[in-house]
């Protein structure tokens, strides 16, 4: 019977190293969707934070990956050890988690100690996420990279439908700080799944073949990707100024739900997916540069709509979803 089942897996899943691989990728992924909703939720809902405290806790959450992505990268490519450095970042991701809704059942959680775990979470998630870049050459072969790049994007895809929704009805049994369990959960099954693999890894760099300065020096004198660079940094920051307040105020002012945010969410991130897999098709007809210019100045249209949203509550959810 398990032979069976085995064989109606594609090619790749039937390699019993990657699919534990994709399979501990797909739960840390699914986990971090919970927590991308249960930990502002946590803020509004629970420790009733106001907008200065969202800021806080929006920019301590983004500090990690603008701050330490390099230096970690540079630090684990010289270290070699991708899957023990990955399977420590989800037991300390599980660890900082599971503290949250110990802290809310004692009384002692409070907003500087939710920045705190949010921030140790983050940087465990770059030693994770730079960690499994380079694990994942050491487990698929350079002919089946296609395949294995879909594989994950079909899991990233059904973890963006999922995990928002099961954030969402987890928060409304359980609370948000409770919800946080089922993403701790996520995380020690991730650390199991990788542990029982042993990829044979890539020769670590040595300091001069790899370090920060060399990936600065890589973008400053390349053609395109400083102005593509300060684009990015650009949209996250207004990005980030407007999600800072986007959950505060619909909460507050058009009482969203956990539930409903699961549904607004989820499904929504889908529709981004599929807005993707038109870009090819749309830099092949009008060029890659323009393609690029146009989706950055579109990206904020829906964002202006939210300030504008009235009418009834279906209305409101309704039109959030389209936003």
């Amino acid at each position: 019977m398990h032979t069976r089942w085995v064989h109606r897996l594609p090619p790749l899943l039937r390699e019993v190293a990657f699919r534990r691989y994709w399979l501990g990728q797909s739960l840390s992924l699914l986990g971090g969707q919970i927590s991308l909703l249960a930990f502002p939720l946590t803020a509004v809902l629970v420790l009733k934070t106001n907008a200065i405290g969202m800021a806080l806790l929006t920019a301590v959450g983004a500090l990690p990956s603008l701050l330490f992505s390099m230096p970690i990268g540079a630090w684990v490519d010289r270290r070699g050890q991708r899957r023990q450095i990955m399977i420590i970042a989800d037991l300390l991701r599980a660890l900082f988690t599971v503290l949250i809704p110990t802290a809310f059942a004692w009384n002692l959680l409070s907003l500087p100690l939710l920045i705190g775990l949010v921030f140790g979470v983050g940087i465990c998630s770059v030693f994770f996420r730079v960690s499994s870049n380079t694990l994942f050459v050491a487990l698929v072969p350079r002919e089946q990279y296609a395949e294995a790049n879909e594989l994950l994007q079909q899991s990233q895809s059904a973890g963006w439908l999922v995990g928002p929704a099961v954030g969402g009805w987890l928060i409304d049994m359980l609370s948000a700080p409770g919800a946080l369990l089922g993403d701790a959960l996520s995380f020690l099954l991730s650390a199991l799944s990788l542990s029982l693999i042993h990829p044979q890894e890539s020769v670590t760099a040595t300091p001069r073949e790899y370090n920060v300065w060399a990936g600065l020096t890589f973008i400053r004198t390349s053609a395109m990707l400083p102005s593509i660079f300060a684009a990015q940094v650009t949209q996250s920051f207004f990005r980030a100024a407007f999600m800072t307040v986007y959950i505060l105020y619909a909460s507050r002012q058009l009482h969203v739900t956990p539930a409903q945010w699961g549904l607004i969410l989820g499904p929504s991130s889908v529709l981004a997916i599929l807005g993707s897999s038109v870009t090819l098709r749309l830099s092949r007809r009008m060029g890659v540069g323009v393609t690029l210019i146009a989706g950055t100045a579109l990206f904020t249209v829906p964002l202006l709509v939210v300030p504008l949203i009235a009418g009834n509550h279906l209305m409101v959810v309704g039109a959030l979803f389209l936003a």
